[in-house]
């Protein structure tokens, strides 16, 4: 039986008396994905939505981010400000530190230079008082060589030079002459025996007083005067002290006689030969 217009009227008027119809209707005639399209619709709305609320917090972070940025160009201006004035400041210390420099070249060059005058017055001092502790044996010879020889008397070098010429090579003469002092005596324990002390005086004996003593009295014998070495001075290096006793030198230290007994043990053994 064919379906009329008369029909289509009745269905559409029970239709609109009965709704539910028209959803099992709809359901029949209409394709799922068609009638999912609502729901679809509700979901991209939903999405919309959050993503338009994700926007606007987007927005704000941005917005945040963006002043944040602005502050940080700022503090960036300032640091680079106290950068620039730090550098200024290094400059200036760095200026003052080579006025620094500068000071302390000038004030190193015055040190030196004050050194120099103290060590040329030290020598002086040094000198005059070697002068002095001479002069002090050559003016008061019984009382400081009393204890080794007897008459003590001091021998101008001046009065050997014939003796010395006629016997030492030049090297030999020109290395007595400087001797500090000679002094002739008798040596107490020789009783008539005349001999003639080499003496290297200095404030500070050291062991090269001693050789030098030990060399000039030998250069003395050669010349055919009975000869030994004696030093004399206020004190005594450790070097110089074993010098003398291994050598059995005598020592004169301020008034004292160090070593004698060695000292006579041995030259006297010499001065019999």
């Amino acid at each position: 039986m064919a379906f009329t217009v008369t029909d289509f009227h009745d269905l559409m008027n029970l239709l609109e008396q009965q709704p539910e119809w028209r959803y099992q209707l709809r359901n029949v005639l209409l394709p799922d994905d068609l009638l999912a399209t609502p729901t679809r619709i509700d979901e991209i709305r939903a999405l919309l939505a959050e993503t338009a609320q994700t926007q606007a917090i987007t927005a704000t972070r941005i917005d945040q981010l963006g002043e944040q940025m602005i502050q940080l160009t700022v503090r960036m201006d300032q640091l680079t400000e106290r950068v620039d004035r730090l550098g200024e400041r290094m400059d200036q210390l760095t200026e003052r530190v080579d006025r620094l420099g500068d000071r302390v070249d000038q004030l190193v060059t015055v040190m030196e230079a004050m050194e120099r005058r103290i060590a040329r017055i030290e020598n002086r001092l040094s000198v005059a008082d070697g002068f002095l502790q001479e002069h002090k044996y050559r003016t008061h010879p019984g009382a400081y060589f009393g204890k080794i020889v007897r008459k003590a008397r001091v021998v101008p070098i001046e009065d050997l030079y014939d003796v010395l010429e006629a016997t030492l090579t030049d090297d030999e003469y020109d290395e007595v002459l400087p001797v500090d002092m000679i002094v002739k005596g008798r040596l107490r324990e020789l009783p008539g025996q005349d001999i003639y002390l080499a003496v290297e005086v200095s404030v500070v004996v050291d062991k090269e007083d001693v050789r030098r003593a030990e060399r000039r009295a030998e250069l003395l014998r050669k010349a055919g005067l009975t000869a030994m070495p004696v030093v004399a001075g206020e004190d005594l290096t450790d070097g110089g002290e074993r010098q003398a006793q291994a050598r059995k030198i005598p020592v004169l230290q301020n008034g004292r006689v160090l070593l004698w007994d060695d000292a006579l043990t041995l030259w006297a053994q010499r001065l019999a030969t």
